[in-house]
C-alpha cells in the first residue's frame, strides 16, 4: 500500500479539521495499522509521520488520541528507529497507553517500553510518568517472551540512581527474586541485571537478601527513623 502512495492520503484526512471524526478516525486507524508492519517503518520516518501521530495522541477524540499511540507503540519497539522516537518526543504516547487499566494495553506496550527503556534519556520519564506498573506486572506473565522484556526494560531503568526508590516502592523485588528460577535462561539472565544493579545500593542488597519488607514493616522502619522530637502520627496507636 506504501508503495502505491497510500501514506500520503491517509495523513491528509488524519491531520484534516474539515471532515467527519468518523473518518479521520479510520484514517488514523489505517496508519496504525500500516505500522504494525516493521517494513514500513523506515517510510515512515522518512515521510516525517513522528510527529503528525505525535501531535494525533494529544488530539481531542479520545480514539484518535488512542490510534496515534497504538502506531507510535509499534514504531518504537523497533530499535533501529529508537533514537529517533525518543527525539521526537514518542515517549509520552507510549506512556498515555501505559496508564490505562486494560491488560491487553498494557501488555502490547511493553516491547516499546523495554526497546525505549535502552535510551538514556527515557529512563527517568518511564519510571515517573506511569511506565513502571506495566513493566513489573509482566514479570511473572507466561509467555517467557514478555517476562524476558519486562526484566530486560527493568534493568535498563536500575541503572539509573534515581529510579532505585521508585522500582523498590513499586514491589519489584519479590518477582524479581521468583525469576530468578525461570526456566528461561534469558528471563535468569536479564533479572540477575536488574538485581545486580539495584544491589550497588548496599540497603537495596540487604532487602533482596532479606526479602522485601511489608507495608507495615516499611512504615515501623519510618517510625524508627523518626527524629526524637518530631511530631507522630498516633491515629492508629491503641490506647
Amino acid at each position: 500500500m506504501l508503495a502505491s502512495g497510500g501514506l500520503e492520503p491517509l495523513c491528509s484526512l488524519a491531520r484534516s479539521e474539515d471532515i467527519e471524526l468518523e473518518i479521520q478516525r479510520f484514517a488514523v486507524l489505517g496508519i496504525a495499522n500500516l505500522a504494525s508492519s516493521v517494513d514500513n517503518h523506515p517510510a515512515f520516518i522518512e515521510e516525517g509521520m513522528l510527529p503528525l501521530l505525535i501531535s494525533l495522541s494529544n488530539a481531542p477524540d479520545s480514539e484518535v488520541r488512542l490510534y496515534a499511540a497504538y502506531a507510535l507503540t509499534k514504531i518504537a519497539q523497533n530499535a533501529d528507529v529508537r533514537a529517533v522516537v525518543s527525539s521526537e518526543g514518542g515517549l509520552e504516547p507510549v506512556l498515555y497507553l501505559a496508564r490505562t487499566d486494560e491488560p491487553e494495553i498494557q501488555r502490547e506496550i511493553l516491547p516499546a517500553l523495554s526497546t525505549l527503556s535502552f535510551a538514556d534519556q527515557n529512563k527517568i520519564d518511564i519510571c515517573k510518568n506511569g511506565g513502571l506498573p506495566p513493566i513489573i506486572s509482566a514479570i511473572r506473565d507466561a509467555s517467557v517472551e514478555t517476562a524476558r522484556q519486562a526484566c530486560c526494560a527493568l534493568a535498563n531503568l536500575a541503572e539509573v540512581v534515581e529510579n532505585m526508590p521508585k522500582i523498590i516502592e513499586a514491589n519489584a523485588i519479590t518477582p524479581l527474586v521468583e525469576s530468578l528460577t525461570s526456566i528461561s535462561p534469558e528471563v535468569q539472565r536479564e533479572t540477575a541485571r536488574c538485581i545486580g544493579n539495584l544491589a550497588a545500593n548496599i540497603e537495596y542488597g540487604d532487602l533482596i537478601l532479606k526479602g522485601e519488607p511489608s507495608s507495615a514493616e516499611r512504615a515501623k522502619r519510618a517510625r524508627r527513623s523518626t527524629p526524637a522530637g518530631a511530631p507522630v502520627d498516633s491515629s492508629n496507636t491503641n490506647t
